[in-house]
């Protein structure tokens, strides 16, 4: 039996209300959100974070070998159908990754229940994926688009900045990076508008605008800390990667006092970067989640949904329930 009632998105928060939100109700749904994760999402992610392994692989073998140095070495070195894989891998997982993290809430949304089957989240994901993938693909072309733009006014600056010294032109690099960080975040808003709302990409677009304005910097705020802790996390596998490829190197320099890598560095290396990979795709979802409650903040703010549904349903009865977990 249950001992929580069902959780409230229409609901405005602040931005340590968000957070709790966010991390409260991944704590209460854990087990069925990340089997969800790992059986739908974490396959294609697998097989991608492999195929990475092996492109670094080939990536650290140039130059050791007696192909030619430059494009025509790299193209001899690597495997560009396996580079393509990769690829195509990393997009599947990741438009998997948001799919089934929103297919997870949409199912929550609707059965109001935290025993929610992965067969559950699936019939979800069906729904959502092409639309999701569709998202994918002109979300790339937009960020690409948004950095030629950004691009521009930067070189006008450095161009300008050059004669005041380094530190101007830092300055500058920093507000550039500062940029495209915020456009990426705030775009990224799209994926769950046209998740639970089902409307064309330009729509999404212009849905976007709507629901964000006077709002970017509180989005960039909750979407940017997020992306934050997951790199964090993610990063902690990719350490014993780091320290591996600086073993290797140092033995390549050439000093004999650096024995030659054994296979259990190389064992410790390949599975960090695999592990990295997968977690840095997997826990994408964190901000994915947080993202999804700035959404119905937003909704809550500017069309106040969840107050005309509450003024509806005003002095229905409805059954006993405890509180929910303090999100």
């Amino acid at each position: 039996m249950e001992n929580s009632s069902p959780f409230e998105f229409y609901e405005t928060r602040n931005f340590n209300q968000k957070m709790n939100a966010t991390y409260g109700f991944i704590r209460e749904h854990f087990k069925p959100f990340a089997k969800s994760l790992l059986l739908l999402a974490g396959t294609p992610a697998i097989i991608g974070s492999i195929l990475l392994m092996d492109t670094f692989s080939n990536l650290q073998n140039i130059g050791k070998t007696n192909v030619p140095i430059g494009i025509a070495g790299m193209y001899e070195q690597w495997n560009v159908i396996e580079i393509l894989a990769m690829l195509l891998f990393m997009l599947l997982a990741g438009v998997f990754t948001v799919a089934t993290t929103y297919g997870y809430l949409l199912a929550y949304k609707e059965k109001k229940s935290k025993v929610i089957e992965v067969s559950e989240v699936w019939q979800y994901v069906r729904k959502i994926f092409w639309i999701n993938f569709g998202t994918m693909i002109g979300y790339l072309i937009t960020l690409f688009i948004s950095l030629i733009v950004l691009i521009i006014p930067f070189a006008i600056v450095v161009s300008v900045l050059t004669f005041l010294g380094p530190f101007m032109i830092a300055f500058a690099a920093v507000g550039f990076y500062v940029g495209v960080f915020f456009v990426t975040i705030n775009l990224s808003l799209i994926f769950f508008i046209r998740s639970h709302e089902r409307i064309g990409f330009f729509a999404s677009i212009s849905r976007l605008f709507t629901l964000n304005r006077g709002k970017w910097w509180s989005t960039f705020g909750i979407g940017g800390i997020n992306i934050y802790i997951q790199l964090v996390f993610s990063f902690i596998l990719f350490i014993p990667w780091y320290i591996m490829f600086i073993l290797k190197t140092m033995h390549d320099t050439g000093l004999e006092v650096f024995e030659k890598p054994s296979p259990f560095m190389d064992v410790v290396s390949n599975v960090s970067l695999v592990l990295y990979s997968l977690a840095s795709t997997l826990l994408y979802a964190v901000p994915l989640v947080a993202l999804a409650f700035q959404y119905f903040n937003l909704l809550e703010l500017k069309e106040a949904r969840g107050l005309r549904a509450r003024i509806e349903t005003f002095g229905e009865k409805t059954g006993p329930a405890e509180e929910h977990a303090d999100f």
